[in-house]
């Protein structure tokens, strides 16, 4: 983060690659062909950093820094072949090494502090985390777990490092080209197929049949446009709403709230990691504003280096929007294991005892995809989860006080620098700072010039208090 009166650092660099680091159109010929195994070979301190990418420690810059700033494409070969998704849909490692250079390029296009490779990686690994430790892989496909990661490793893709409103209101040829809607959500995923379809040595999909590509794009479609943080009150009504009746989950609905929530899980992760995103985004938020008082135009919320209070608004966020969604995340996946992983292991038990007598049929347990833990570079015979109930359960547990306890600390953490930066202020700066009133003005404001975009805060007030309905009106410019 650029220094502000030394409390900021700028994490720019820790993402775009060093000059020598640059591969010419001829090196990266001449290294596709020398990737046509599908094995690659890591140095040591690669291989320590990604020895932790099934845990919810995972550090994606040590990742970025052991990998000479190309995380993406280390963490996508990860998790393409732990799920056994190269095999399964005839993926080529040296197509695989190019469509992650492309994305990766995609994603350095507009050297952002916040949307760029290492964030693609980080949302990519988190949501393999939800998928793999949760139990919720005995309830996908290999087309839905696929469709899952390349949706979490593309769902930014291109990304301008400003915000929908931010286009709306300089009528950016984005924003005319979608109507005004969901802009940078449409532009990921529509750029990201334009790409695949452009290129020939980077289609990863390009062996699937007709009808898994259909089902693969439409998936991967609807999982990127719920990505839009205008969209995150109805989405959790939408799933808080059927965890409450007794009715069948919609299965693409929850796998779009899960990278969703993975897009935004920082705030769940230790103090290292939150603050350190925390800082890039909110960079990200006022090199925007910058630019819109070079424009003549107001300062978007969150936007204006010269007024934001930073602990404040991460305080907000953390507490009126990371909390109750992860809390609800912990009920869904407990619903999952409740309703679908429960229910496998009873019938297989009663099919075991059944088994006995001659007259009733075999049960075979239907297929599952498997996850092997560790990584590509680890020796020996392969480990899997453990997916029977009381596992799930016991891994959930865990996982879910992991969670509630780093939101806990971490808003914490805010709390205290907010009163320090509070004492610290005089009486003259306090009256030029941004409150959360102030905010909360300002985004209503945007959000009546910006409801052809989906923005809706009346969600919010369906909210608890009125400082989580100022909250919620903040959080839909958070993410965008």
């Amino acid at each position: 983060m650029a220094e502000q009166d030394g409390k900021y650092q700028d994490y720019t660099e820790t993402f775009l690659p060093k000059s020598g680091h640059l591969r010419s159109d001829k090196e990266q010929a001449d290294a596709l062909d020398n990737e046509k195994t599908r094995h690659m070979n890591y140095p040591q301190d690669l291989v320590k950093s990604l020895s932790l990418i099934d845990k919810w420690e995972f550090n994606v810059f040590d990742v970025s820094d052991a990998s000479k700033q190309r995380p993406l494409t280390y963490v996508l070969y990860e998790l393409l072949k732990k799920y056994d998704l190269l095999s399964t849909f005839k993926i080529p490692t040296n197509v695989l090494m190019s469509f992650s250079d492309k994305v990766d390029a995609g994603y350095r296009k507009h050297r952002n502090p916040y949307h760029n490779p290492n964030h693609a990686a980080d949302v990519a690994q988190t949501t393999h985390f939800f998928i793999c430790q949760t139990g919720l892989l005995n309830w996908l496909s290999e087309v839905e777990v696929f469709a899952m990661i390349f949706a979490a490793a593309i769902h930014d893709y291109e990304h301008t490092g400003t915000t929908n409103t931010f286009h709306t209101q300089t009528r950016s040829p984005l924003a005319v080209l979608y109507n005004d809607r969901s802009v940078l959500e449409n532009h990921h995923v529509a750029a990201s197929f334009k790409m695949l379809q452009e290129n020939k040595g980077s289609n990863i999909v390009a062996e699937l049949t007709r009808d898994q590509f259909e089902e693969f794009r439409s998936l991967v479609v609807d999982i990127v446009l719920a990505t839009d943080m205008s969209q995150h009150f109805q989405q959790m009504s939408q799933v808080t709403d059927a965890l409450n009746n007794p009715k069948e989950l919609d299965k693409v609905k929850v796998m779009a709230l899960i990278v969703h929530l993975a897009d935004i899980s920082h705030a769940a992760k230790c103090w290292e990691l939150h603050e350190r995103w925390s800082y890039a985004l909110t960079e990200e938020y006022f090199r925007q504003g910058d630019r819109e008082k070079e424009l003549g135009l107001p300062c978007s919320t969150l936007c204006d280096r010269q007024t934001v209070m930073v602990p404040q608004s991460q305080f907000g966020f953390l507490r009126f929007i990371i909390e109750p969604s992860f809390t609800t995340l912990i009920e869904l996946f407990r619903h999952i294991a409740d309703h679908y992983i429960a229910k496998e292991d009873a019938a297989m038990n009663s099919a075991d005892v059944a088994e006995k007598s001659e007259s009733s049929p075999k049960r075979m347990r239907r297929h599952i995809v498997k996850c092997r833990l560790g990584t590509s570079q680890d020796q020996g015979d392969a480990l899997y989860p453990d997916y029977t109930y009381a596992n799930v359960v016991a891994r959930l547990e865990e996982s879910g006080k992991k969670w509630i306890g780093n939101i806990e600390s971490n808003r914490k953490k805010w709390s205290t620098l907010a009163e320090k930066e509070k004492a610290s202020s005089s009486p003259k700066d306090d009256a030029k700072k941004e409150s959360p009133t102030d905010s909360t003005k300002n985004s209503k404001e945007n959000s009546k010039s910006d409801s052809s975009t989906g923005t809706n805060n009346e969600n919010s007030n369906n909210s608890n208090s009125n400082s989580s309905t100022k909250t919620s009106s903040n959080a839909e410019e958070k993410k965008n």
